[in-house]
This record gives structure tokens, C-alpha cells and sequence, in this order.
């Protein structure tokens, strides 16, 4: 048998078999890449730090307060000998990060109960860093 015109074309047919492979490959991919971020949540390169000693170099009151709120995400999913140095970083910001519930709470009422916990809570370490200013030489 020899063909005589137009080309064969099963995109059409539902082929029980590539449907299974896809599923497959779906889940050997997914499965991969949750391993792949839990070795890199869990890695020593990966950590949260605030780089709040960057803030004092700022000029203007409003801005070193808004730096030294800032928090950065060190992700160890860089690449190459020097990794560290390609990693990638986030950065976030406190007050950014509770925006949204202060204002529902002024509005609202929202999250007066955890934000009464939370206030609580920073007044704490802000009398423990109180504390370590007071104390440290002078």
C-alpha cells in the first residue's frame, strides 16, 4: 500500500496510552519540582534576614524607619561556583506585609484580635531591644 495524498494526523484520536503519559509526566514533574523547593527551603542557603543596618546610612527619618522594616528572602537555588553570589533574594517590607489588615481593621474591625496579639507581641521585643541599647557600652 503506497499513499496517495494528505498526511496522517491523530490529534484528534483520544489514545488512551499518550493520555496516561501526560498524566505521568505531569506528576513526575510536579513531584520533582516540590522535592527541588523542599531541598532548597531546607538547604543552610536559604534564610530570612533583615538588613536593617543599612538603614542608619539613609537620610530622612520616614525612609530609615521603612528599610529597617525591610525583610529579604535568601533562596539557595542559585547557580555555579560561586552560588551565593546568584541566588536569588526577595525582599518584603513589615508594615507592607500588614497593610492590609490595618486598614481592614480601621475599617472594619478586621483583625482587631490579631493585631492586638501582634502589637503586643513587637512592643515586647521593641522593651527587649530597649533593653540591649541601654545596656550595650557605651
Amino acid at each position: 500500500m503506497s499513499r496517495v495524498k494528505g498526511k496522517v494526523h491523530l490529534g484528534n484520536w483520544g489514545l488512551e496510552t499518550v493520555h496516561n503519559a501526560k498524566a505521568m509526566f505531569e506528576r513526575v514533574v510536579k513531584t520533582a519540582a516540590a522535592e527541588a523547593i523542599d531541598i532548597a527551603l531546607r538547604d543552610e542557603d536559604t534564610y530570612a534576614y533583615m538588613p536593617f543596618v543599612d538603614s542608619v546610612r539613609l537620610k530622612g527619618a520616614k525612609r530609615r524607619r521603612a528599610a529597617a522594616l525591610a525583610i529579604h528572602f535568601h533562596l539557595g537555588l542559585g547557580t555555579g561556583a560561586n552560588r551565593g553570589e546568584r541566588d536569588p533574594v526577595y525582599k518584603t517590607n513589615l508594615r507592607e506585609l500588614l497593610d492590609f489588615e490595618i486598614e481592614a481593621c480601621a475599617q472594619d474591625g478586621s483583625w482587631a484580635e490579631e493585631l492586638t496579639v501582634l502589637r503586643d507581641a513587637l512592643r515586647e521585643l521593641a522593651d527587649d531591644i530597649d533593653k540591649a541599647v541601654q545596656a550595650a557600652p557605651k
